[in-house]
């Protein structure tokens, strides 16, 4: 995850942000505040947002790269949702559960060829077996 990517996914929360502190700005001049004490709390509201968006930036790209190398290490990488652990956020667990549905019809379909690859053996070493009982007589 990129940090470009990410600042444009909060763009929404951003915004919000900014018309709430120009909201705040308007009522605390009004109120007879000084310019001073309104860029305080600006500057103090900026501060506690940069350092939500930077956390929440660093632990979201810590969990993802984390589940990147856990992909890159498997060989058969449908089977991630084996070994990852279950997500706590709700959007991650709508994707995990995905994953999980994708894992299982993959593995039905692997078992699935696998039943084909049997019967087929067992009909041509069955059809060899009559072939040879023919010749036989």
């Amino acid at each position: 995850m990129r940090g470009r990517q990410y600042l444009k996914n909060q763009l929404p929360v951003i915004f919000i942000n900014l018309l709430g502190m120009l909201a705040l700005a308007l009522f605390l001049i009004a109120s007879g505040n000084g310019i001073q004490t309104v860029l305080f709390v600006l500057i103090v509201w900026q501060i506690i947002l940069v350092s939500c968006l930077l956390l929440f930036y660093y632990s979201r790209k810590k969990y993802l790269d984390k589940l990147l190398k856990m992909a890159e290490k498997l060989d058969e990488r449908y089977l991630l949702p084996e070994i990852m652990q279950e997500p706590e956020r709700a959007d991650e667990q709508v994707f995990y559960q995905i994953m999980k549905m994708s894992e299982k019809s993959m593995l039905e379909h692997i078992g699935e060829i696998q039943r084909e690859r049997q019967e087929y053996k067992e009909y041509i070493e069955h059809g060899y077996m009559k072939s040879k009982h023919l010749l036989r007589l």
